[in-house]
């Protein structure tokens, strides 16, 4: 569940999509009288989800097809928004 980063010097968890933060190991390290024992913090390098489909396409197919959908919303997005500014 969990590996050392010898470059980072930090102790990583494996795989954290199974992995939920409850505080129980703060908790310990304060029952413990060891407050600052351990600091768990998100990477702000790293975004972890989770692709559900029903099989008929492979989760590759799924992610670049929602990338492309996203791609058009937000190029509507723009031209409504520079219509709108000319507007005013």
């Amino acid at each position: 569940m969990l590996h050392y980063d010898a470059d980072s010097g930090l102790l990583e968890v494996d795989r954290n999509c199974q992995y939920s933060y409850d505080g129980e190991v703060q908790r310990k390290a304060q029952e413990l009288g060891k407050p600052n024992l351990i600091r768990i913090e998100p990477r702000q390098d790293k975004f972890n989800f989770v692709i559900e489909g029903t099989g008929a396409l492979p989760p590759e197919e799924i992610i670049s097809q929602a990338l492309g959908i996203l791609q058009n919303k937000l190029e509507l997005l723009k031209v409504r928004f520079t219509s709108f500014v000319r507007v005013q």
